[in-house]
Formats: structure tokens, sequence, C-alpha cells
């Protein structure tokens, strides 16, 4: 009954540490993303795309930090 319950606590444990882990990877990878799509804007001299596209990066970036749960406890830039 004992190792039931250890066996119980470590997988909350992996369930709860992996939930920002994978957070973090996406995050990572949706600002590839957005790097990408401003360099080509800015590669076709289009300085309004660029910035419209930080903008709305930006937006999404701040929803994110205020709405999600998986935000909890994140540091404010």
């Amino acid at each position: 009954e004992g190792f039931v319950f250890i066996g119980d606590i470590t997988a909350a444990i992996i369930t709860i540490t992996r939930g920002p882990t994978t957070r973090v990877i996406a995050d990572a990878s949706a600002w590839r993303t957005i790097a990408v799509m401003v360099a080509a804007a800015v590669a076709e001299g289009t300085a309004a795309v660029a910035a419209a596209v930080l903008a709305a990066a930006d937006n999404s970036a701040k929803a994110d930090f205020n709405g999600a749960p998986a935000s909890a406890g994140r540091v404010a830039a």
C-alpha cells in the first residue's frame, strides 16, 4: 500500500512539472516562428508588416500571460 502511494505522488509530480516544461518549449517555438516572419517582412522592405507581426505577438504574449492557467508563476517582463 505504501508503494502505491509513493507511485501516485511520483506520477502527480511528473504531471505537474511536465506542463510548464511543455509550455516553455511551445513558447520558444512560437517566438522562432515569429522571428522568421519578421525577418521575411523586413527583407521584403515591408516594415509595416514587421511592426504588425510584432504587435500581434506582443498582444498574444500579454493575453497568454494574463489569462492562461499555465502562466501562473511567471514573472512579468
